[in-house]
């Protein structure tokens, strides 16, 4: 199948090409078209199955390149992407055949409906099928599971496992130990079909554990459970067992993070243990509660979307700098540096997450939408939205801000300053609009 995506804005084009390939099949090919011109040439080269088009063109506009299909005799399914409602929008194209049509503020959790409608007209696009895959885990953690719920498996290149340990084996600190003199830091649970419910209740078991612990302090607890469940859902995806587990999750760690005494010098002196997306999601979750418990927004619900949304927001990347990326401008600033799997993976992902929070059910609403705005600017130059400091609302600003200050505190550690970071801050915009209130509380907290 041969698709073309024609829009005038180049985050839109490049964001739907590496989601549709990244979670659609059968694709051969996807063409991008930036104006009229553009589309119209590629209609002229080439068999196109689908477009996904604008219904603003440079140079054109829907409605023309529909025109241009039909007396050219081209068969091509069109879906409009649109500002417009679906109401309005089929009112322009009323005497057209349009197979679908999106709204662009929204694109992604529109493609349910979309691939149920190319189910009943007997379109070839459908899911990716995710078979048996290895999820990686510590050996701090396997020592919690204590009994192994499944085979474990060595990593001996990216697509060879050997077996190390059977289902229902112990797995006990002279088991650690042997791995760790050959300095082996993690295994891999085998998940399959038929498994996938064991183990993921093993793991809730073991979060449990962890989590009722009476020795750890609660920043091991925290990074330990997050680094194991982030591993799980970046291999395995959002499966309603992980979903449940997530959501516990996050909720022992609002419970634990919401005793926190409110403005401590808690950054010169907390104790982050695991890998990197753990500290950060440890570290902003408390920043979100400073500044939660000074607006007096005390809701648990409030806390725990913010919390959530830390604890997925990097979950589908594939590695720590991008991870360590600050915003959207730092972001352009690296751009030649990182290879295209790179660059698709970073700008895909608020995308991706969105898809992951709309698979979780019973959770509070507006978590989607932080997610998906995490690299606005408050000049209005982010992605994918455009959106600036007015036109956000405060919980994502909060969260926007407090990634940015969380990510500045791990990479600088003892010589932050915050006197310079502040007044970076303050000249980038994050002092005005709806982030001016989360700012003054933080120059309260660094004061």
């Amino acid at each position: 199948m041969e698709i073309l995506i024609a829009d005038p804005e180049i985050q839109v084009r490049e964001m739907l090409s590496f989601y549709l390939q990244d979670n659609y099949e059968p694709i051969t090919k996807i063409y991008l078209a930036q104006n009229m011109q553009e589309a119209s040439d590629i209609f002229s080269n080439h068999i196109i199955d689908i477009c996904f088009c604008g219904h603003q063109l440079t140079g054109g506009s829907g409605l023309e390149l529909i025109d241009f299909l039909r007396k050219r005799n081209i068969d091509t399914r069109m879906l409009i992407l649109s500002d417009q409602s679906n109401d309005q929008i089929e009112k322009i194209y009323k005497d057209e055949n349009i197979f679908y049509y999106f709204s662009r503020a929204d694109i992604i959790s529109s493609f349910d409906q979309f691939i149920k409608k190319c189910e009943t007209d007997k379109v070839q696009l459908s899911r990716k099928q995710i078979l048996a895959s290895y999820s990686p885990v510590s050996l701090d953690f396997l020592l919690v599971l204590s009994n192994i719920p499944c085979d474990i498996f060595i990593k001996l290149s990216d697509k060879k496992f050997l077996k190390c340990l059977s289902q229902g084996d112990m797995f006990l600190e002279s088991d650690k130990n042997k791995y760790s003199s050959k300095n082996v830091d993690v295994l891999y649970l085998k998940f399959e079909d038929d498994n996938r419910k064991t183990i993921n209740q093993a793991i809730a078991s073991a979060i449990n554990k962890v989590f009722t612990s009476q020795t750890s302090p609660f920043q091991e607890k925290i990074s330990i459970v997050h680094s194991q469940v982030t591993g799980m859902l970046k291999l395995n995806g959002m499966t309603p067992e992980l979903s449940e587990v997530t959501k516990y999750t996050v909720t022992k760690s609002v419970e634990m993070i919401s005793k926190i005494e409110i403005l401590n010098d808690f950054w010169k002196d907390i104790n982050l243990l695991g890998e990197y997306p753990s500290k950060l999601y440890t570290l902003q979750s408390i920043l979100c509660s400073l500044i939660l418990k000074e607006l007096e927004w005390n809701s648990e619900a409030t806390f725990f979307k913010l919390s959530l949304a830390s604890f997925l927001q990097d979950v589908t990347l594939t590695s720590i700098n991008l991870i360590k990326i600050k915003d959207y401008n730092e972001f352009l600033h690296v751009k030649a540096n990182l290879s295209n799997e790179e660059v698709k993976c970073f700008l895909d992902h608020p995308f991706k997450v969105k898809d992951i929070v709309d698979s979780i059910k019973e959770i509070p609403p507006d978590i989607d939408k932080i997610v998906l705005e995490q690299h606005e600017l408050p000049k209005g130059d982010g992605f994918p939205r455009k959106l600036n400091a007015l036109q956000m609302g405060q919980l994502s600003c909060i969260f926007i801000l407090t990634g940015i200050t969380s990510r500045t505190l791990l990479e600088q550690g003892s010589s932050f300053n915050q006197t310079e970071f502040l007044d970076t801050l303050d000249k980038a915009g994050y002092s005005k609009g709806n982030f001016r209130d989360a700012f003054k509380i933080l120059k309260k907290i660094f004061s």
